[in-house]
């Protein structure tokens, strides 16, 4: 069974939709309150904001424990392309048509089948791991590869392609854009259908349309955290890939489409040049070493 810690991510988010339901249901129930009332639309709205924030964790974490329960070379190997786009669009679909997130199936079916004996125990056929943690096999040098050549850790290698990832940046600029999206497409949904000209203060109304005013303001200091990530993996991605010799991105152009982010601090509309950008980046990394290089 792999030993990741991934799994916390795809458990907690589903736990905490269904603790602020349960809320809802509780204050509905036991308070007295009705179904139209402030609290309990307030409470709703709080808690949809806060799922919907919840989403791109809940999907990287679904990304990154699929494979690791791949590679851990159990009879189950789950596509972590699949969970992890899954898991990211399916809970937005969800919202826009039927106002509920699907992270709870979604979480159940991965989490049942990843601690299911029969798909963590060792495929029958598969061969016994080999440690490399030992250097030497009968007096030969395996060196820092553990293959019994020289080849340094995060080189190329012409027969075997290569040892480990030469560089894990790219994650900063791929996590931001996605992260982008889906702000978008929420943004889309809490703020669109409200407009705050001509609601009564205290309805129902006002107070969702409050809650979709504070999400843009959330989504503004998003921006402000997420921009110097973005630039800095970015750069940093490019200059490792450089100096392992396996691809030499332009350094004007990364260092312009890095600074430009930047400037999405002050000005959001310069996303519209450097989220492009940042797409077409990842595209010719794929084309030329592939993303996990």
């Amino acid at each position: 069974m792999s030993d990741s810690k991934w799994w916390y991510g795809i458990a907690i988010p589903p736990a905490l939709e269904l603790l602020g339901h349960g809320g809802i249901a509780a204050l509905r129930a036991f308070g007295g309150l009705t179904p139209g009332s402030a609290p309990v639309a307030l409470g709703f709205a709080f808690t949809v904001v806060i799922g919907l924030l919840l989403i791109p964790v809940f999907a990287g974490s679904l990304f990154f424990d699929a494979r690791a329960v791949r590679d851990a070379g159990g009879s189950w190997t789950p596509n972590p392309w699949a969970w992890g786009v899954g898991g990211l669009l399916l809970p937005v679909l969800g919202l826009a048509t039927v106002s509920a997130s699907l992270m709870v199936p979604i979480g159940v079916v991965y989490l049942w089948r990843r601690f299911d004996r029969d798909a963590t125990a060792p495929a029958p056929d598969s061969l016994d791991t080999v440690d490399v943690t030992d250097t030497t096999d009968n007096g030969i040098d395996l060196g820092a590869s553990g293959r019994g050549d020289d080849t340094e850790a995060g080189e190329v290698d012409a027969d075997t392609g290569y040892d480990r990832p030469i560089s894990r940046w790219w994650y900063g600029v791929a996590g931001t854009v996605s992260l982008y999206a889906v702000f978008a497409v929420v943004a889309a949904l809490v703020t669109g259908p409200f407009n705050p000209v001509g609601v009564t203060p205290g309805s129902t109304s006002a107070v969702v349309s409050l809650v979709g005013g504070l999400y843009l303001v959330v989504s503004i200091l998003f921006l402000f955290v997420t921009a110097p990530i973005f630039a800095v993996c970015l750069w940093l991605d490019a200059k490792r890939l450089r100096e392992a010799d396996v691809w030499q991105p332009n350094r004007l152009l990364v260092g312009a489409l890095a600074v430009t982010h930047l400037s999405t601090m002050v000005v959001s509309l310069a996303m519209l040049v450097t989220v492009p950008g940042a797409i077409g980046y990842l595209l010719f990394r794929w084309r030329r070493v592939g993303l996990f290089a």
